[in-house]
């Protein structure tokens, strides 16, 4: 059997409005919230270009000292805006989160529906396949316990609805009242039946609650053989989930799937459990009345045999306890032939030969599930944790096209970032030297967390915080998330190494390629920083050195927009 859920995955993750959540009022009010955080953004943004844009014309216009307080002012509302910004993304990711749970939780129901209608669809259930088996007349519930053709009713069935004498003689009820009813007790319990417990030595020999015990426990039977097919068919639709959760390639898809394969697995327990305990009950039953009769009947070399048949095969069954999916299929595949074969055995040495024969039949054309199949369970839950190593790149990577991402917290899974500095307001992306992948992340005090990369072990955290100790950073800390948790494994307590404080004594250099300082740009340095030397170093020319970060930041930004050169601004500590 074969469920094509990755179409129907595919189509549903790509639609979900699909899913039907026109009516859900949370839903819609999210989607309205979302676009008005959308508009807001928009603006706020603009609002931030607009401040840039005033600063720098501020800056190219300039014929004298730049005013401090103008450009404080201007400093202070960029990065107002800037935190604007970041609370209006955190909002979006909240009402974001929201929406993909409530689109999951639909879509998940609905694929789970879907799955199972299919199944449903290419089979019945038990009760089902008991029903269609009676009616039908293909095999009735004493063929499938090797005992008989037509369908057997309880006693107390045939009570209760009165039927005549011929109808009850059609299901074979057994009791005295029956038989007594029928007219003559003698003839109708000798002649002989093909469901064996409907002969004269059964009838006579049981109780009547032992003979309708028995009676129930063909029923079971029939039952039991009903639900292995369908266990077959859910491990079979279980191992096409496995192949399409193993080849999911993102989040929402395989979550949805993963909700499927344990609802899956849980039908698959329930019915192992039905299976086992109704199982239990047909050995228990059986093995019971056919002892009673047989030592009433004072056969002891088939009573002998008896003992030995159900001990050899609940030994066998022992054998195999647990080393297949199901102990339940196994069990009924090896007891049921076990069952037929001594039942073939009592009819022959009681001498009923239709019965006899009948049960011969059944033997040849008996199919038992296959219950070799391997054990199944959940399996890990797989996690897109986003990991990445630290490259360098130009400084500007990080701008208003490119926004610096917030740092993402998983719920599950560990993942490694090193902590670059902790800062009261947000710096300029020319601090961390061209860092990719950089991430940013506000906590309850205000400050602004500084995070790079994105490691699945402590060793590849380690390499990356040494090279980036190279490459001139002070204090890069190891950070881990464990389940949503942050531990900072390289602070032992208190505030960070690189907490802002540390980074105000310093002063700032800014170094380009020898190639690109023109004649051009040699003059404007020295119009405009008279007193900044200009160095050839092996790696390029350094000019300052520069009091403040701003002031460097002023040349970084002309050398970009006005000459189209890349410059890289350098920290230098002051001992």
């Amino acid at each position: 059997m074969s469920v094509a859920i990755s179409a129907f995955a595919i189509a549903e993750m790509d639609n979900p409005d699909g899913v039907n959540l026109e009516n859900n009022e949370e839903y819609q009010q999210l989607l309205i919230e979302r676009e008005q955080l959308m508009i807001k953004e928009d603006s706020v943004r603009h609002l931030l270009s607009d401040t840039r844009a005033e600063m720098r014309n501020y800056l190219d216009t300039l014929t004298t000292a730049p005013s401090r307080q103008y450009i404080d002012s201007c400093s202070s509302r960029i990065v107002k805006l800037e935190e604007e910004i970041f609370t209006i993304t955190a909002a979006q990711g909240v009402v974001a989160s929201r929406i993909n749970d409530i689109e999951l939780d639909a879509l998940q129901d609905q694929f789970t529906k879907s799955i199972f209608s299919r199944l449903d669809s290419g089979s019945t259930d038990a009760k089902d396949v008991a029903e269609d088996v009676s009616a039908e007349g293909e095999t009735t519930i004493a063929e499938d316990n090797a005992i008989g053709e037509e369908t057997t009713e309880t006693a107390e069935e045939v009570e209760e609805s009165e039927e005549t004498t011929s109808e009850v003689e059609e299901v074979y009820a057994t009791d005295d009242r029956i038989v007594e009813e029928q007219g003559d007790s003698a003839e109708s319990t000798s002649a002989p039946r093909r469901n064996i417990i409907d002969n004269e030595c059964f009838v006579n020999a049981l109780a009547h609650k032992d003979l309708l015990d028995l009676r129930a426990a063909q029923h079971a039977e029939a039952e039991v053989g009903a639900l292995c097919d369908e266990y077959v068919k859910y491990y079979e639709l279980l191992n096409d989930i496995d192949t399409e959760y193993n080849n999911a390639t993102e989040q929402i898809s395989a979550d949805s799937i993963y909700g499927v394969y344990a609802a899956t697995l849980g039908t698959l327990d329930s019915l192992n459990a039905e299976i086992s305990h109704k199982w239990n009950q047909v050995i228990d039953t059986k093995y019971y009345a056919y002892g009673y009769v047989l030592e009433k009947k004072r056969n002891m070399e088939l009573l002998a045999e008896l003992d030995s048949d159900f001990t050899s095969m609940l030994q066998q069954c022992a054998a195999n306890d647990n080393m297949y999916a199901s102990n339940g299929v196994m069990r009924y595949a090896i007891g049921r032939p076990a069952i037929v074969d001594f039942e073939h055995a009592m009819a022959s040495s009681l001498g009923i030969t239709e019965a006899c024969d009948s049960i011969g039949e059944v033997s040849c054309t008996m199919s038992l599930p296959t219950y070799q199949m391997s054990p199944v369970a959940l399996p890990e839950h797989r996690l897109f944790l986003d990991y990445a190593d630290i490259t360098f790149g130009r400084t500007n990577y990080y701008n208003d096209a490119n926004p610096l991402p917030t740092l993402k917290v998983y719920e599950r899974g560990t993942i490694y970032h090193i902590l670059l500095g902790v800062f009261k307001s947000r710096q300029p992306m020319t601090l961390f030297k061209g860092v990719q992948p950089l991430y940013i992340e506000r906590d309850s005090r205000g400050m602004n967390h500084y995070y790079a990369g994105g490691f699945a072990t402590l060793e590849e955290a380690e390499m990356a915080q040494r090279m980036l100790r190279d490459k001139g950073f002070k204090a890069p800390e190891i950070c881990v998330w464990m389940d949503g948790m942050m531990t900072n494994l390289t602070a032992d307590s208190g505030m960070s190494a690189n907490e802002e404080e540390a980074t105000e004594a310093k002063r700032y250099m800014l170094r380009i390629a020898e190639a690109d300082m023109t004649d051009e740009i040699r003059q404007y340095i020295s119009e405009q920083y008279p007193d900044k030397m200009t160095t050839l170093t092996s790696d390029g020319i350094i000019i300052g050195s520069f009091d403040g970060h701003d002031e460097v930041t002023r040349l970084f930004i002309v050398l970009g927009d006005e000459y189209g050169v890349d410059s890289e601004i350098l920290e230098v500590e002051i001992n």
